[in-house]
């Protein structure tokens, strides 16, 4: 609760002491990873997300998580190492697919990336967080048209989606279409 009203450090603090109490809880570790992550510590995170999965090695979140602190500190391998695990263990999580996809991209591995994330979409096909990750990835692979067909959907699915109407006016500038991109900043 205190991590969803913002205030991360507290619920670090009253997780550490839930902890005390049941050193061996996987849940435990796992949300004070996430409650680490959410506070910028990333290091404290990754340790608490290992530390929750050698209590239980088949927790999938625990796996997208250390895959997403390690991506946000740049280690992609050792991201795309964690990811590939969870979609291995949970191949019905779209996130796993979703992070395993973005961090491919960043690798080049394009053609990994576009098989992730469409089993993503083949599992939330009207989910606009995917749309706009296939939409970046297309682009970063030189696929400006199908990029902007996703990112379009993104926009389509959650007009408010900051992050997709950028992206979207990206890939129009990318395609020569300025007044469309324009009008796609202007929205976001």
């Amino acid at each position: 609760v205190r991590l969803a009203e913002g205030a991360p450090d507290d619920a670090c603090d009253r997780i550490a002491r839930a902890i005390k109490l049941a050193p061996a809880s996987p849940m435990f570790r796992y949300n004070l990873g996430t409650a680490q992550a959410a506070a910028g510590k990333d290091d404290k995170a990754i340790a608490s997300f290992e530390r929750a999965l050698k209590f239980k090695p088949d927790m999938a979140e625990a796996w997208i998580a250390l895959g997403r602190a390690r991506a946000n500190r740049g280690e992609e391998r050792k991201a795309a190492h964690a990811l590939r695990r969870a979609v291995a263990i949970a191949p019905t999580l779209f996130e796993g697919w979703n992070n395993l996809a973005l961090v491919m991209s960043r690798l080049g591995e394009h053609d990994e990336a576009r098989t992730a994330i469409e089993k993503g979409l083949a599992l939330a096909p009207d989910n606009a967080l995917l749309h706009n990750s296939a939409g970046v990835i297309e682009r970063e692979a030189g696929r400006i048209e199908d990029s902007i067909t996703h990112l379009e959907r993104a926009v389509a699915l959650a007009p408010r989606y900051f992050e997709a109407q950028n992206n979207l006016a990206v890939s129009l500038t990318d395609a020569g279409r300025h007044d469309d991109a324009v009008a796609r900043f202007d929205a976001a």
